[in-house]
């Protein structure tokens, strides 16, 4: 999902939305923080990701930021410096999904939606995942960074992954947060192995787009595979974001990787 900030009190993300991002006290003026890094895109992205640095060396985690369908690395960056805002020695990677948006001339998708999606989504997330798997444990390799110092964050689409990472890593991350969308996973195939990493579940009680009936039944899953989970449902908010929960992020990331 491409997102935009409405302003300083609220943000939202809108199933499909293709506007700009103002700015606001936030995030006012030129984003320098976010640049085009010189390293490998994600298979099949047309850019290499969207690089906010780190405060101070050495890193001691990578944060993956995975947008929703539609999106772009570009339009995900600010939100995604909001709620990494306070960790000081973590680098922040936004990249672009790896297909182009079947829905328009812009935008990404991880996966297609097209088709029998129902009777497909969990072959789809999975084939999604474990090519998105492989481009992190090489992007961890770069940095000489082990596979539980990586952090995942996705919205809607990129929250289906975010969830299927946490259960299927072979070695948990640091802390994954799922933000409006759907843990997608066959109960029979829950891992239990690993430790019991936080996960972070974050949705609109109002969600029309993935609606907030999904919450429990993943939040189950998650636990079921061993999993430390936080569930937040959001009265009146729909298929977006709002600047509490982003802060609430913040805080949750900052305490998952002892910067809190």
């Amino acid at each position: 999902m491409r997102p935009s900030l409405a302003s300083f009190a609220s943000a939202a993300l809108l199933w499909g939305c293709k506007a700009s991002v103002p700015a606001s006290p936030v995030d006012a003026g030129t984003p320098a923080a976010a640049t085009a890094a010189a390293q490998p895109a994600i298979p099949g992205a047309p850019d290499v990701p969207v690089t906010i640095p780190p405060v101070k060396r050495p890193v001691t985690h990578l944060v993956v930021m995975l947008h929703g369908y539609g999106a772009d690395a570009q339009s995900f960056a600010r939100i995604s410096r909001m709620v990494t805002s306070r960790l000081s020695t973590a680098e922040v990677l936004i990249p672009d999904a790896f297909d182009p948006y079947e829905g328009g001339p812009t935008g990404r998708q991880w996966f297609s939606r097209q088709g029998n999606l129902e009777a497909e989504r969990l072959e789809r997330v999975a084939r999604a995942g474990q090519r998105l798997s492989a481009w992190l444990d090489a992007e961890l390799q770069r940095r000489g960074l082990l596979a539980d110092r990586l952090v995942v964050v996705g919205f809607s689409q990129g929250g289906m992954l975010a969830g299927w990472l946490a259960l299927n890593r072979g070695q948990r991350p640091a802390a994954v947060v799922v933000m409006s969308g759907q843990v997608v996973q066959s109960a029979a195939a829950v891992p239990t192995r690993g430790r019991a990493a936080p996960v972070l579940v974050v949705h609109g009680e109002a969600d029309r787009v993935i609606p907030v009936d999904v919450v429990d039944p993943g939040v189950q899953l998650l636990e079921s595979a061993g999993l430390k989970v936080t569930r937040r449902v959001l009265p009146g908010l729909g298929h977006g974001v709002q600047v509490d929960e982003l802060n609430e992020i913040a805080m949750f990331l900052a305490e998952a990787t002892g910067e809190r």
